[in-house]
């Protein structure tokens, strides 16, 4: 029983990673350059050096390992190098930058250095895309949210080639069926934004590279399948774990940070006023228990999950796979975690703090197996 009990909680490793934080950028005032708009992302280059998408405000900065700010590149506009509406980024081993731009419907592609390179296409009907990553021999693998020949929404996991021609459908999951005539009354968005809100109880499909292959699951199951860098399936991983009870306080993060980015998103803002999303949360169909996956991340031989991260308390447990799926070890995190990245033994964060500003953190990992 007792056994069974540490399983659960997942204490059934002696060896618990613990954080020790050693950098932050986006908290401090007066530089233009560490004040982050509302929505950013960002990727670790092999050297240690961070690349940030600053959505908002249609840029990518870099900075130094130390967090010393180095450029800006991209900007809005339409020309080669440039934004319409950037989404998601992700680096390649050679430190290549990639910045995803649903909106124009492609990838700029930058060098280590920031300079642009060259432009990869988004399949048409893509309207957001969702944790890419580039695998070692250049395939692409990543989720993009799309409408299909009847304009219905699709949730798609496909591996792409390094043209980003796509290759193959790992998951094709369909949404609840809208009638797009009825588009100009409040009840359809509210019925719009409403199955968005059940789309985080029903889980997102995710993928995340383990260094030769990539690994996918749904963000509802604490469970997935593994791929070599072809896709073919080589395998699968299974954890158990206790579910964390779906607050008051969590459904209404979850459902603020869902609205947020929805209406940010794909040229509906407009119709999306806070009335219709009171009247959407008050409707959504929830679960009572929160997704067992709050991020899904890699690693340079295997893969990570930060697993039931309370949004109110910051607190959540970082878990280690190996490329088998293998459990490793993991610990407890206490912090900001709307992004989180792996890379050395390093935990990188991306959140808001309680003065509303983004914040980017480092963490040195002590207890950590060498597995990097």
């Amino acid at each position: 029983m007792i056994f069974l009990l540490m399983t659960l909680l997942g204490l059934d490793h002696p060896q618990q990673l613990q954080f020790n934080l050693e950098m932050s950028i986006g908290s401090e005032e007066g530089d233009e350059h560490l004040i982050f708009s509302g929505h950013a992302l960002f990727s670790v280059q092999p050297d240690g050096q961070l690349a940030v998408l600053d959505c908002g405000n249609k840029r990518l900065l870099l900075f130094s390992e130390k967090g010393a700010f180095l450029r800006e590149a991209g900007g809005e506009g339409e020309g080669p190098g440039e934004f319409s509406g950037p989404s998601e980024i992700t680096s390649d081993q050679a430190g290549n930058i990639y910045v995803f731009d649903a909106q124009a419907l492609k990838i700029n592609v930058y060098n280590s250095r920031g300079d642009y390179a060259k432009t990869l296409p988004l399949p048409l009907g893509v309207v957001a895309v969702l944790q890419p990553n580039v695998l070692p021999g250049g395939n692409l693998v990543f989720t993009t949210v799309q409408m299909d020949s009847n304009q219905q929404q699709i949730y798609r996991l496909a591996l792409y080639n390094a043209q980003g021609e796509p290759r193959k459908t790992i998951l094709n999951i369909p949404q609840p069926v809208l009638d797009w005539q009825n588009s100009g009354s409040s009840s359809f968005w509210v019925e719009f934004l409403r199955n968005h809100l059940e789309g985080v109880g029903r889980g997102f499909p995710l993928a995340a590279s383990t260094g030769k292959g990539f690994v996918t699951l749904q963000t509802n199951k604490y469970s997935g399948s593994l791929w070599d860098g072809e896709g073919k399936d080589i395998g699968s991983f299974f954890r158990e774990i206790r579910p964390r009870i779906m607050s008051d306080e969590i459904k209404q993060w979850l459902c603020e940070e869902t609205y947020q980015k929805v209406a940010g998103s794909g040229g509906v803002s407009q119709f999306l006023p806070h009335s219709v999303f009171l009247k959407a949360m008050a409707t959504a169909d929830l679960p009572v228990t929160i997704n067992p996956i709050s991020a899904l991340f890699s690693r340079g031989s295997g893969f990570g999950v930060l697993a039931n991260y309370d949004p109110i308390t910051h607190q959540g447990r970082v878990e280690l796979f190996n490329e088998k799926g293998q459990y490793q070890q993991g610990g407890v995190f206490v912090g900001l975690a709307s992004t989180v990245k792996w890379s050395q033994n390093k935990w990188y964060t991306l959140g808001e703090n309680e003065a509303g500003v983004l914040v980017l953190s480092r963490y040195a990992v002590t207890g950590a197996m060498d597995l990097d």
